[in-house]
């Protein structure tokens, strides 16, 4: 695994460090080590599936899927079980704020103070719908080689369409929908997070009209 920590990984965790600090006592501590310049191997999903620039072309951080972020997390982290609750989570969290850019890349594991791996604290979370409005609503296909009844139908990924990938992260319809609901609950915060923000007057209704469409979708 490569290592971030020191200089370079520093601003990203004191970004992270109230995600980090609610996933237990370790990520805690693992934050402590990254802040006093510690470093700690990382290894992001395209280099756990074997794929750069040289072996899948210059569209490489983008050739995958949901389902394929789910098998990796599997094959390459012991604690899969309860990872796989943050990984199906953040790939909602990432389809409501408008995060569209969220590639193989953006999804570190990173050791863990009792030496093995964990999903790191996210980071790079941007609504990058503001500015790529042309982008699709996903970096990643959800599904390998399956197209969801409702996205075959709407032509956009719906609340459905992440029951269904939640199969393949091995949760239980019923966790699905907590995690789900969880996300989508957070409106009011998002939209007075919003109003505190420095983002102009019309990027704000901008966002707030991607948060409204992502919602409506998440909820259906």
């Amino acid at each position: 695994m490569r290592s971030i920590g020191g200089a370079s990984g520093h601003g990203r965790w004191a970004a992270s460090i109230e995600q980090s600090t609610d996933c237990g006592d370790g990520w805690s501590e693992a934050v402590r080590l990254a802040a006093s310049g510690r470093k700690l191997a990382q290894e992001d999903f395209c280099q756990l599936a074997g794929k750069s620039r040289a072996t899948h072309g210059e569209n490489y951080k983008y050739d995958g899927s949901c389902e394929e972020l789910a098998r990796l997390l599997r094959e390459y982290c012991p604690a899969w079980r309860v990872e796989s609750e943050r990984l199906f989570g953040l790939i909602g969290f990432n389809y409501v704020c408008g995060n569209d850019d969220a590639h193989l890349e953006n999804f570190p594991l990173l050791e863990t103070p009792f030496v093995d791996s964990a999903l790191s604290p996210a980071y790079d979370l941007l609504c990058t719908t503001l500015h790529l409005h042309t982008e699709s609503r996903s970096a990643l296909e959800m599904f390998d080689d399956f197209t969801a009844p409702s996205f075959d139908s709407n032509g956009f990924v719906k609340r459905s369409d992440f029951l269904e990938l939640a199969i393949g992260f091995g949760l239980r319809a019923g966790r699905a929908e907590v995690i789900l609901s969880r996300i989508t609950s957070k409106r009011s915060a998002c939209e007075a997070l919003l109003e505190r923000s420095l983002l102009s007057l019309e990027a704000r209704a901008s966002y707030h009209n991607v948060l409204d469409d992502r919602l409506r979708a998440m909820g259906d």
